[in-house]
């Protein structure tokens, strides 16, 4: 193949590479992130224990508890979530490299 045709093959595949890469990068954050479990109470601000307490403020970073300021169990990262995302990056990156990005 000439080199014309190898780098318009190239260029068209790059956005083949990014779209994995940018989804790889919200599964990252989401998996950081992590979702709740359990059904303690927690202050949204701080993440403080609520469950034994006895006004209507947070005792850790002082807050006025309103309903909404109160969420129900704690953050738990999401390990398999990461592990994929993190796979999905590296594939990403090793294929914008061979797809020749113009990093150096």
């Amino acid at each position: 193949m000439s080199p014309a045709v190898l780098a318009a093959a190239a260029f068209m595949m790059k956005p083949l590479a990014i779209v994995p890469a940018v989804a790889a990068a919200v599964l990252l954050l989401c998996g950081l992130r992590g979702g709740r479990t359990g059904r303690e109470p927690h202050c949204r601000r701080c993440n403080q224990d609520l469950s034994s307490l006895g006004s209507n403020h947070c005792p850790k970073c002082g807050l006025l508890l309103m309903p909404g300021d109160v969420a129900y169990g704690s953050r738990q990262r999401r390990c398999k979530v990461v592990l994929v995302a993190s796979l999905l990056v590296a594939i990403s990156v090793a294929g914008l490299a061979l797809l020749g990005c113009g990093w150096k």
